[in-house]
Protein backbone atom coordinates (compact mmCIF):
# COMPACT_ATOMS: atom_id res chain seq x y z
CA UNK A 1 0.00 0.00 0.00
CA UNK A 2 2.97 2.34 0.59
CA UNK A 3 3.70 2.51 -3.13
CA UNK A 4 0.33 4.20 -3.72
CA UNK A 5 0.36 6.50 -0.69
CA UNK A 6 2.18 9.38 -2.39
CA UNK A 7 -0.08 9.07 -5.44
CA UNK A 8 -3.25 9.18 -3.31
CA UNK A 9 -1.94 12.13 -1.29
CA UNK A 10 -1.09 14.07 -4.46
CA UNK A 11 -4.47 13.25 -5.99
CA UNK A 12 -6.30 14.50 -2.87
CA UNK A 13 -4.28 17.71 -2.82
CA UNK A 14 -4.98 18.29 -6.49
CA UNK A 15 -8.71 17.65 -6.02
CA UNK A 16 -8.84 20.10 -3.10
CA UNK A 17 -6.98 22.75 -5.10
CA UNK A 18 -9.44 22.28 -7.97
CA UNK A 19 -12.38 22.68 -5.57
CA UNK A 20 -10.93 25.86 -4.08
CA UNK A 21 -10.24 27.23 -7.56
CA UNK A 22 -13.84 26.60 -8.55
CA UNK A 23 -15.11 28.36 -5.42
CA UNK A 24 -12.99 31.40 -6.32
CA UNK A 25 -14.19 31.31 -9.94
CA UNK A 26 -17.79 31.25 -8.73
CA UNK A 27 -17.14 34.19 -6.40
CA UNK A 28 -15.67 36.18 -9.29
CA UNK A 29 -18.63 35.28 -11.52
CA UNK A 30 -21.08 36.45 -8.86
CA UNK A 31 -19.20 39.75 -8.50
CA UNK A 32 -19.27 40.10 -12.28
CA UNK A 33 -23.03 39.46 -12.36
CA UNK A 34 -23.51 42.28 -9.87
CA UNK A 35 -21.29 44.62 -11.91
CA UNK A 36 -23.18 43.78 -15.11
CA UNK A 37 -26.43 44.40 -13.26
CA UNK A 38 -25.26 47.92 -12.39
CA UNK A 39 -24.55 48.52 -16.09
CA UNK A 40 -28.04 47.34 -17.02
CA UNK A 41 -29.62 49.55 -14.36
CA UNK A 42 -27.56 52.68 -15.00
CA UNK A 43 -27.18 52.59 -18.79
CA UNK A 44 -30.27 50.71 -19.93
CA UNK A 45 -32.67 51.69 -17.13
CA UNK A 46 -34.08 48.22 -16.56
CA UNK A 47 -36.62 47.74 -13.75
CA UNK A 48 -35.30 44.44 -12.46
CA UNK A 49 -32.49 41.92 -12.95
CA UNK A 50 -32.63 38.28 -11.86
CA UNK A 51 -29.72 35.88 -11.69
CA UNK A 52 -30.77 32.43 -12.91
CA UNK A 53 -29.08 29.24 -14.04
CA UNK A 54 -26.09 27.45 -12.61
CA UNK A 55 -24.58 30.49 -10.89
CA UNK A 56 -27.75 31.07 -8.90
CA UNK A 57 -28.23 27.38 -8.11
CA UNK A 58 -24.67 26.76 -6.97
CA UNK A 59 -23.86 23.09 -7.33
CA UNK A 60 -24.12 22.93 -11.13
CA UNK A 61 -21.77 25.88 -11.70
CA UNK A 62 -18.47 24.97 -13.39
CA UNK A 63 -15.63 26.70 -15.19
CA UNK A 64 -17.45 26.74 -18.52
CA UNK A 65 -20.69 28.14 -17.08
CA UNK A 66 -22.00 31.46 -18.25
CA UNK A 67 -23.80 34.20 -16.33
CA UNK A 68 -27.55 33.99 -16.98
CA UNK A 69 -29.39 37.25 -16.37
CA UNK A 70 -33.11 37.86 -16.82
CA UNK A 71 -34.09 41.50 -17.30
CA UNK A 72 -37.41 43.19 -16.84
CA UNK A 73 -38.06 46.53 -18.48
CA UNK A 74 -35.35 46.51 -21.15
CA UNK A 75 -36.63 48.32 -24.23
CA UNK A 76 -36.80 45.88 -27.14
CA UNK A 77 -34.82 48.17 -29.43
CA UNK A 78 -31.95 48.21 -26.89
CA UNK A 79 -31.70 44.44 -26.38
CA UNK A 80 -28.86 43.75 -28.82
CA UNK A 81 -27.00 46.87 -27.73
CA UNK A 82 -27.22 45.66 -24.10
CA UNK A 83 -26.08 42.14 -24.99
CA UNK A 84 -23.18 43.53 -27.02
CA UNK A 85 -22.12 45.81 -24.18
CA UNK A 86 -22.19 43.01 -21.59
CA UNK A 87 -20.22 40.64 -23.80
CA UNK A 88 -17.69 43.35 -24.62
CA UNK A 89 -16.96 44.34 -21.02
CA UNK A 90 -17.08 40.91 -19.38
CA UNK A 91 -14.54 38.11 -19.32
CA UNK A 92 -17.47 35.72 -18.78
CA UNK A 93 -19.99 34.58 -21.36
CA UNK A 94 -23.30 36.26 -20.62
CA UNK A 95 -26.79 35.10 -21.56
CA UNK A 96 -29.34 37.92 -21.31
CA UNK A 97 -33.00 36.98 -21.39
CA UNK A 98 -35.84 39.54 -21.57
CA UNK A 99 -38.58 38.61 -19.08
CA UNK A 100 -41.39 40.12 -21.13
CA UNK A 101 -40.58 37.90 -24.15
CA UNK A 102 -40.93 34.65 -22.19
CA UNK A 103 -43.74 32.14 -22.09
CA UNK A 104 -45.82 32.65 -18.92
CA UNK A 105 -44.72 29.32 -17.40
CA UNK A 106 -41.02 30.07 -17.98
CA UNK A 107 -41.46 33.60 -16.67
CA UNK A 108 -43.15 32.29 -13.51
CA UNK A 109 -40.33 29.80 -12.93
CA UNK A 110 -37.63 32.46 -13.28
CA UNK A 111 -39.52 34.87 -11.05
CA UNK A 112 -39.91 32.17 -8.40
CA UNK A 113 -36.36 30.77 -8.52
CA UNK A 114 -34.27 33.71 -9.71
CA UNK A 115 -32.08 35.69 -7.34
CA UNK A 116 -32.98 39.38 -7.44
CA UNK A 117 -29.84 41.38 -8.14
CA UNK A 118 -31.65 44.63 -8.81
CA UNK A 119 -35.17 45.94 -8.34
CA UNK A 120 -35.67 49.64 -8.95
CA UNK A 121 -38.41 49.64 -6.34
CA UNK A 122 -36.24 48.01 -3.70
CA UNK A 123 -32.58 48.73 -4.54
Amino acid sequence: MDQYESYVKAWRLRREAHRENLIEHKRLAREEAERLTRVLAEEFHVRRVLLVGSLSEGERFHRGSDIDLVVDGLQADLFFKAVGKLLRISAFDVDLKPLDAMQPSVRARFEAKGVVLYDEGGN
